[in-house]
């Protein structure tokens, strides 16, 4: 969390940084494609692996690789925490809800 200076007051603004995704090329113990985020360490070595791109969390990785291959999973010990995308369905923020 940043303190940021605005107006006369401070504001606490909370930063989120995007992560790298990778997919899994070959399949885990279920027949499913892992994908994983740069920094974990189960993450296949660079030849058995598809680059996704940069991604807010896991579940927005996922809506990209089911795309590619529609036995995409999250790995578990990467992905597992909890998220929230940040893409509305409606440029109207009241009325959308997030997916």
């Amino acid at each position: 969390m940043f303190w940021l200076w605005a107006s006369g007051y401070f504001c606490s603004k909370t930063f989120y940084t995007m992560k790298f995704f990778y997919l899994s090329s070959l399949p885990n113990a279920e027949g499913l494609f892992e994908i994983h985020d740069k920094e974990c360490e189960l993450i296949p070595e660079s030849i058995n692996r598809d680059y996704l791109g940069p991604f807010n969390n896991g579940k927005e990785a996922l809506r990209v690789a089911s795309q590619k291959n529609p036995k995409a999973a999250l790995c578990a010990k990467c992905c597992s925490g909890i998220s929230q995308a940040i893409i509305f369905s409606s440029k109207n923020k009241e009325s959308s809800q997030e997916i």
